[in-house]
């Protein structure tokens, strides 16, 4: 009992050491020299991965590690079990076992109870947020309004319900009968097609980029927005949200990649925690991805998220 009490107080005092350690590593990115065991795709060679990363591969491998032993250790038993007449050699290879089997059980016993009392308890998130004083909250910016050459519409505001006059600067028309050469922009049937020229532009060459790469996205969201949109830049033109066909992290991660090549910032928003902290697991940078609150319904007055989307700008 005093040995496992000393155990006991020497491992409360080595992670009380090691935590600090743990929240200054949180944000720092690496890049695995070998694919990473039980990590996902965010484990593998040429990926950026973070420490949230490596503690799923770890918990993971220590389980099987166990097992593994457990096995070993069963094996050793029964040998000598078997191979020796005396009682107290016997008696010593079925305590082994014994003791084997027990250790096993232990483990696997300790992920189970824990996935049953809260899955989330096995999802490995180091970030911690800022609680903001109460009043802190700043509200929303009032909209730009920015006087161009084309006409002037009314738009959605910040706040559900709420109508502002807007303006596409400059705009150019993309998607299937736009403006060439901007016709080549993939854009959703039924979606409203301008967005600022100078943006038009960068969609253009993503457009081009991802050609041969067997990816399949498209514009879901352009100038006029039919829904409301908490930042600005979707009532001037200068920003807007897309899909993907095949949301894989790979294919996440790809275009994410290909955005930032053309001078665009691809947002990946999801609606759920769990889908959030899964992304961020395997790799997805953290200014690359957002966690909206879906807040939608009745006496909601900001917007909501109705499924998973980037968000361009």
């Amino acid at each position: 009992m005093k040995r496992f009490l000393i155990t006991l107080v020497f491992l409360i005092i080595l992670l009380s050491a090691a935590f600090p350690l743990f929240v200054l590593a949180q944000n720092a990115e690496y890049e695995p020299l070998v694919a990473l065991p039980g990590t996902g795709e965010g484990g593998t060679i040429g990926n950026k991965v973070t420490l949230a990363t490596y503690l799923p591969g770890i918990f993971n491998l220590t389980i099987a590690v166990a097992g593994a032993l457990a096995v070993i250790v069963m094996v050793i038993g029964g040998v000598q079990y078997l191979s020796t007449d005396a009682i107290s050699g016997r008696e010593a290879g079925k305590e082994r076992m014994t003791n084997a089997l027990v250790g096993l059980l232990l483990a696997l016993a300790s992920w189970v109870i824990l996935y049953t009392l809260n899955p989330k308890i096995l999802v490995f998130d180091l970030n911690l947020q800022r609680i903001a004083a109460p009043g802190a909250e700043t509200p929303p910016p009032e909209p730009e309004f920015l006087l161009g050459e084309d006409e002037t519409a009314i738009c959605l505001g910040p706040t559900q319900g709420t109508m502002v006059s807007c303006t596409c600067e400059k705009c150019a028309e993309i998607g299937s009968g736009g403006q060439p050469p901007y016709d080549k922009i993939p854009l959703k049937s039924g979606s409203n097609k301008k967005v600022a020229s100078f943006f038009a532009v960068r969609l253009k060459n993503l457009t081009e980029d991802l050609a041969g790469t067997g990816l399949n996205w498209q514009v879901t969201e352009a100038w006029r927005p039919t829904v409301n949109h908490k930042n600005d830049c979707h009532r001037n033109g200068k920003c807007v949200d897309a899909n993907i066909t095949n949301p894989s992290v790979t294919n996440i991660k790809t275009f994410i990649e290909k955005a930032r090549a053309r001078n665009l910032r691809a947002v990946y928003e999801v609606g759920s925690l769990d889908s959030y902290n899964s992304l961020k697991a395997f790799g997805i940078p953290a200014n690359n991805l957002l966690y909206v609150q879906p807040k939608c319904g009745a006496g909601k007055n900001e917007p909501c998220i109705t499924a998973p989307h980037f968000s361009m700008y």
